[in-house]
């Protein structure tokens, strides 16, 4: 099992601050270090606990935060290991990179904004150079996607939506049934027609209307690989749902 520690190293050198280093073990065969930005009065510091000594004079705001950081730290820590898919790979520097990753998102760009599924199905029909007839029918299917969304917002998930990375053949069957569902999902949920909108009441789809929005859905994922460079599933052009190929 892996577990962390921190601790200070004070050299002979008379030192009013040390920094919080931590120790990543598991078993006899892993050991990593890190040396974080944290300082203490090595006079503070309780090599057993930790921490913040109990007993020394301290704010006591400080010593709550100081104490916090040490623990929010093992735990960012602990939390990169255990999401490591190779962890017989990692190293004291990869270690120092991912949890500077963590703490500084914005250096990495990790915090840039990515455009929804929804909204990158809007740009596409937008960008992609079709007749005005074909942009209609993919806005018809956009349309539903979203209302699909909130469906599941509705029955299943709270803040529900699709994703490059959530759609599975399951996704794909369950938007089929919606879609086959719409007439009668309607009445049902009135809330969900008023939010997005149908120009005409929705009525049974028979199955080469579902095939041709499956043919349709699957051009929308291979101009996403190819311009957005996606590794999109895309699913097959009937309605049997066969494992979804990566491009």
């Amino acid at each position: 099992m892996a577990t962390v520690t921190a601790f200070i190293r004070v050299s002979t050198k008379k030192s009013e601050k040390a920094n919080v280093r931590f120790r990543l073990r598991d078993g006899r065969k892993l050991q990593l270090f890190h040396k974080s930005k944290l300082e203490v009065n090595p006079m503070c510091w309780d090599a057993t606990k930790q921490e913040i000594k109990a007993k020394v004079l301290f704010d006591t705001a400080k010593r709550a935060e100081f104490n916090q950081n040490v623990a929010n730290m093992k735990n960012l820590i602990l939390e990169i290991y255990s999401e490591a898919k190779n962890k017989e790979a990692l190293t004291s520097e990869i270690l120092d990179v991912e949890i500077d990753k963590r703490l500084n998102p914005d250096k990495y760009g990790l915090n840039e904004k990515k455009e929804s599924f929804i909204e990158t199905f809007t740009l596409f029909i937008k960008e992609r150079k079709i007749s005005d007839v074909r942009k209609s029918n993919f806005r018809v299917i956009n349309r539903a996607l979203q209302r699909y969304e909130l469906y599941n917002q509705c029955n299943v998930i709270k803040d529900y939506k699709l994703s490059f990375e959530n759609i599975t053949s399951a996704t794909l069957r369950d938007i089929e049934r919606f879609l086959c569902a719409e007439h009668d999902l309607y009445e049902k949920f009135p809330e969900i027609y008023k939010a997005v909108p149908e120009t005409r009441t929705p009525k049974p789809r028979g199955q080469n209307t579902i095939n041709d929005i499956f043919t349709k859905l699957r051009t929308f994922f291979i101009w996403a690989n190819d311009v957005w460079k996606i590794q999109c599933k895309m699913p097959p052009k009937t309605k049997r749902f066969y494992p979804l190929v990566l491009k």
